[in-house]
């Protein structure tokens, strides 16, 4: 796992790169439970709903340093202080399960995994589109390093925490 240290909070357990959906659950329950991701506060996890966990936001608790580094809004709306979380290993394969109608991208608020894939990808005439945000207003959330659209779902973001980047970002500030 590269890299294995965060500085200030100290040695990440899995001694792995995550290579699946479920490695990277793995990862963000430890940075959750390390403190790291405090912020971002799963309510639940579901093996078998349609959609993988719930997470609230609770910016009060998000640490300086991920505040510093990945800066979003103080005054997040109360609505949108939680919402639906999917899991992936790539960004992009999220418009696999949108395409076959397994999940709704208006759905979903965020999305965790370990790389983007594709920055752009286009499926069933389809296309999804994954950036950085260019400021904290587009980022919102203390954390996030990705936002994704989709091109049938409106206006509506989906906030995406790429933990390979967001790990990055967090070390090579020491």
């Amino acid at each position: 796992m590269h890299p294995s240290h965060i500085p200030g909070f100290g040695n990440i357990q899995l001694a792995t790169e995550p290579v699946s959906e479920q490695d990277v659950i793995a990862l963000f329950n430890e940075l959750v439970g390390m403190g790291i991701l405090a912020h971002l506060r799963p309510v639940f996890y579901s093996g078998f709903d349609y959609y993988d966990s719930y997470f609230e936001y609770a910016e009060s608790v998000t640490n300086s340093h991920v505040r510093e580094l990945l800066p979003g809004i103080s005054d997040v709306d109360e609505r949108e202080r939680e919402g639906v979380a999917e899991f992936k290993f790539n960004a992009d394969s999220i418009i696999d399960d949108v395409v076959a109608s397994i999940k709704k991208w208006t759905d979903m608020t965020f999305l965790v995994c370990w790389e983007v894939g594709k920055n752009q990808r286009s499926l069933a005439g389809d296309e999804i589109t994954i950036d950085e945000p260019s400021d904290p207003t587009s980022r919102r959330y203390h954390g996030i390093t990705h936002i994704g659209r989709l091109q049938s779902g409106g206006d509506h973001t989906v906030f995406i925490l790429v933990l390979k980047d967001f790990l990055r970002i967090l070390s090579a500030d020491s």
